[in-house]
């Protein structure tokens, strides 16, 4: 027996003992040390109960509003309100991120400005060619994508030869309630909020395929790596980025030099030199990073951030022509 189990077995011993010493004492004697023992219980027994009883109060006011967050409501006109507030939601996550995109623009040129410097004279500033525009669409469900695919929902056109695009019907991937007639085209970038979805492959004349990071054919631009620190964001080395597969819900980053700092927990934004996607646009998480001896790269897995299954509606990021330089000529 080790001496753990030696000392326990003292305890024993000596509480039996005390107790049959107890017992054969009288009960005059036993009286004062029994009230002194209820003495030193009872602070503890009372803050015992007290804690159970508030805590039995609040677990039944937390169970009351949880089944009334569960109960639907059976007032219309409440249901009409929260659809509108839902609504007036949408539209302000919209602007805001409009806004974002005007503010990266004006980023971009500071940091421009800091790096050259100023121009001996006042430029004047030609009207762009092309204006930058979010377009945002829903995500067809499951069960309205498998309609849409056997054409149950266009059955009405089809008979007047507006069928939809074969190549959009017989994708496998995720569709969105915008194609030609809203000017989408091949190659747009699919964002939900600052996230990248991925980008449109396909275009029908209502429809459109968001093809997801994850797909072993979809490549990005350049990406660059971002550490978070007490000191703020702590920028690395760019990339590239392309998808390992749907399957495996991973993507992976290409051309990282072996010199380059890397860890488990890096971000993955959009670099900012890149030509096709506003800088500062979020990809994913660094959840695997290794390197091989005598490798000149590092091997590195990203989990995107969000995939469109997981949306009911994304943002699709339109270059289009600036209207007002036709008429400037």
């Amino acid at each position: 027996m080790n001496f753990r189990g030696r000392r326990q077995r003292l305890w024993k011993w000596l509480l039996c003992g005390t107790g049959a010493v107890l017992m054969a004492l009288p009960d005059a004697w036993t009286a004062s040390i029994r009230q002194t023992v209820r003495d030193l219980l009872v602070p503890g027994l009372t803050v015992t109960v007290t804690a159970r009883e508030s805590f039995e109060n609040q677990w039944a006011v937390w169970s009351e509003s949880l089944q009334t967050l569960r109960t639907p409501t059976q007032d219309p006109e409440l249901n009409k309100k929260i659809a509108r507030l839902q609504s007036e939601l949408d539209d302000a996550k919209l602007q805001l991120r409009r806004q974002q995109l005007k503010q990266l623009e004006l980023t971009h040129r500071y940091e421009e400005f800091m790096r050259y410097g100023s121009s001996p004279g006042v430029p004047d500033l030609g009207l762009p060619l092309v204006n930058l525009d979010l377009l945002e669409c829903r995500v067809l469900g499951e069960e309205s994508s498998a309609l849409w695919r056997r054409g149950q929902l266009i059955q009405g056109g089809s008979r007047q030869n507006i069928e939809e695009s074969a190549l959009v019907l017989d994708s496998p991937f995720s569709l969105i309630d915008q194609g030609a007639d809203a000017d989408l085209d091949t190659g747009l970038p699919v964002f939900a909020g600052k996230c990248v979805i991925g980008r449109i492959v396909k275009v029908g004349r209502w429809t459109s395929v968001v093809q997801p990071l994850t797909d072993r054919n979809f490549r990005g631009g350049l990406v660059q790596l971002c550490r978070q620190s007490d000191d703020g964001p702590l920028w690395g080395t760019v990339g590239m980025i392309e998808g390992q597969g749907v399957e495996t819900n991973l993507c992976r980053l290409t051309a990282v030099p072996a010199t380059e700092a890397v860890s488990v927990g890096d971000h993955v934004y959009t670099a900012i030199e890149d030509g096709v996607l506003p800088g500062g646009m979020y990809y994913g998480e660094v959840v695997r990073a290794e390197l091989k001896v005598g490798s000149p790269h590092w091997d590195i897995d990203v989990r995107p951030a969000a995939t469109v299954s997981q949306l009911q509606r994304v943002q699709v990021l339109r270059r289009i022509q600036n209207p007002q330089r036709p008429l400037a000529n």
